[in-house]
């Protein structure tokens, strides 16, 4: 009889295991990001915003604003991270007339069991 209940125990641990029942899963997701230049502000500032589904990928994101330069590099023009709303500045005092685009960096977000990936984008151009 001991038997009888030790199998009939062993089968429901090994139905519930087969089932994913008790068993913790983690999971992989990716969010889209999109990085806008609003302006350039007062001769000195880039301003622009970090937009998401997702606020954990509007939030301090490094952002870097390139300087076009056909025919050679592209020319980082400076970085900032974004606040909570998603927005930033790059402060480029007297920065000469040109084509510039902002690119928000990939972001890893890890918690036990879970890792989230905020894309990285580039902006359209804006022409100074």
């Amino acid at each position: 009889m001991n038997t009888t209940r030790a199998t009939v125990a062993a089968l429901a641990l090994v139905a519930l295991i087969a089932a994913g029942g008790g068993v913790a899963t983690g999971h992989d997701r990716g969010f889209d990001s999109r990085v806008r230049i609003t302006g350039y502000v007062d001769n000195t500032s880039f301003l622009g915003r970090v937009a998401s589904d997702r606020k954990q990928c509007k939030r301090m994101r490094r952002v870097t604003v390139w300087r076009r330069n056909p025919g050679a590099m592209d020319a980082p023009v400076g970085t900032a991270k974004s606040n909570g709303k998603g927005i930033w500045a790059v402060t480029a005092p007297g920065a000469s007339a040109g084509r510039y685009y902002a690119t928000a960096k990939r972001r890893v977000i890890r918690k036990p069991g879970h890792r989230h990936v905020c894309r990285f984008d580039r902006s359209p151009t804006l022409e100074l």
